[in-house]
């Protein structure tokens, strides 16, 4: 958490950073260790309980939060590897360019003499037709 202290979220990595050890912490401590839905069912039990009325709106709302976060960071990460899977396309496709060009430069530098895949060889050596 501190190597994002006073930074607004932008990334996913600093949303995960917030959602895993900022609100999840004050979740164990706002519940005492009890998820939403077990604290839901104690209030609905016990309606008259407004202490356990708020903290069940908390805690619902600090797992909305916690959600799109992890939603977000998830996203993020997806991102970096599409990122990375681009520039790979890239530089494979650069590579490809670079191969076309040099093959066509040598098919201009080689004498009809010298070329093996031609056709000539179907000429000189017909294949029989079945």
């Amino acid at each position: 958490m501190q190597q994002y202290a006073g930074q607004q979220l932008l990334t996913g990595d600093q949303a995960g950073t917030y959602a895993n050890h900022f609100i999840a912490v004050h979740l164990q401590e706002i519940g005492a260790g009890q998820t939403y839905s077990q604290l839901s069912a104690k209030s609905n039990a016990n309606p008259t309980d407004q202490k356990l009325a708020g903290q069940v709106q908390t805690m619902f709302r600090g797992e909305t939060l916690r959600g799109l976060l992890l939603n977000a960071f998830a996203f993020g990460k997806m991102a970096t590897i599409a990122g990375i899977g681009a520039i790979v396309a890239y530089v494979a496709a650069a590579l490809m360019f670079v191969l076309t060009g040099l093959g066509l430069w040598h098919a201009g530098r080689v004498s009809s003499e010298e070329r093996v895949l031609d056709g000539s060889h179907e000429r000189i050596h017909p294949t029989p037709k079945a």
